[in-house]
């Protein structure tokens, strides 16, 4: 067997790695002021938030973050921004995993009540911010739109477009939101975004 034998060279950090560092402060303070709140939620609901907030994915807010940071944005209200972005997820998420067969328990109870909670911290840390308000409720929209054709169409089999479309309108247009706003508030010409 001819051939030349390559040796292998050790990688350096994964650019995934290199940039979770650089936003790493941030988005903690993200998750510490949500969880602040979340801290003073009514009694009833604490549970569930706490629960709903330790699963959280925390990629929309870093796309928000490393995008808002290479601009002239307010530094002082990244955080509370990105927090409100970490908190619509939340409640998108607690809201679309909501089954029929759950409504009228408490636990159902409970998680609606979370849900909103999270939409109301959300709407309420994005004040001010009529660009962030807008594109919040072009999401919830969406994302309510996509459940509703979600759930009524269950007994139809799903088309493989309609199930691109309900993953569009109820998760993809939240990090093309993510992205938009982290240009706004940078300061950089965002591109035409459907989700504003």
């Amino acid at each position: 067997m001819a051939g030349k034998v390559v040796p292998l060279k050790a990688k350096g950090r994964h650019p995934r790695e290199i940039i979770r560092d650089h936003i790493r402060p941030e988005l903690e303070a993200a998750e510490e002021y949500l969880q602040g709140a979340v801290n003073k939620a009514p009694l009833i609901i604490r549970n569930e938030l706490h629960y709903r907030l330790s699963s959280k994915d925390p990629l929309i807010p870093a796309l928000f973050l490393i995008i808002a940071r290479n601009g002239s944005g307010q530094n002082d209200r990244r955080v509370q921004l990105a927090a409100s972005l970490m908190s619509l997820h939340l409640a998108l998420q607690v809201h679309c995993a909501m089954e029929a067969e759950t409504c009228g328990t408490l636990a159902a109870t409970r998680a609606v009540l979370a849900g909103d909670f999270f939409f109301s911290f959300a709407l309420a840390e994005a004040s001010g911010c009529s660009i962030f308000i807008r594109g919040m409720a072009e999401i919830i929209s969406r994302s309510v739109s996509a459940a509703i054709r979600r759930d009524h169409g269950k007994s139809v089999p799903a088309s493989c477009k309609s199930y691109l479309q309900y993953l569009s309108d109820s998760r993809a247009s939240l990090f093309a939101l993510a992205a938009t706003l982290g240009a706004w508030h940078a300061g950089l010409e965002p591109r035409y975004n459907q989700a504003l």
